[in-house]
């Protein structure tokens, strides 16, 4: 009895490790293609799932993913979900302070347009979110007339 103890609760601590140290979600990438997730490229096992080590609170908002041509462009950048790992909290202190975030385990598909919530997509490179070039207006430039000056103190 107290042998088969032992082995239950060192099975358990094993699991928990197991599944605490890393975290994995399915992902569908375009041929030709590569994706980065925050700094790390995604590199797929044969049944299509990335299995990587947690994330930090940075990612709380979503992991920034970049999806790289052969050439080395930027086809598509944004942010990918993510969500909080519950295994992070048996581990105290570490990993509910450094490796809280894990992968959104319904996965992402990167062949289709970002649909808002799995994945956000920015636009290109160098374009600022939400402006538009054409409704952007120029800054006039200062005339001299126009800039008032204090007037001087009388003694």
């Amino acid at each position: 009895m107290k042998q088969a103890f032992k082995s239950l609760v060192l099975a358990s601590v094993l699991a928990i490790f197991a599944v605490g140290c890393s975290t994995s979600a399915p992902f569908r990438i375009p041929e030709g293609q590569t994706l980065k997730v925050t700094d790390r490229t995604v590199v797929l096992n044969n049944e299509g799932v990335w299995k990587t080590s947690p994330f930090f609170w940075s990612t709380a908002g979503g992991a920034p993913y970049r999806l790289i041509d052969k050439d080395g462009n930027i086809v598509r950048q944004g942010k990918i979900k993510t969500q909080f790992r519950a295994a992070s909290i048996f581990w105290p202190p570490f990993a509910l302070i450094y490796w809280p975030m894990g992968l959104n385990k319904d996965g992402f598909d990167m062949t289709k347009p970002g649909d808002g919530y799995q994945v956000v997509d920015y636009p290109a490179p160098g374009v600022v979110p939400g402006a538009s070039r054409s409704t952007v207006a120029p800054a006039a430039p200062i005339q001299e007339s126009t800039v008032k000056k204090p007037a001087k103190k009388k003694k």
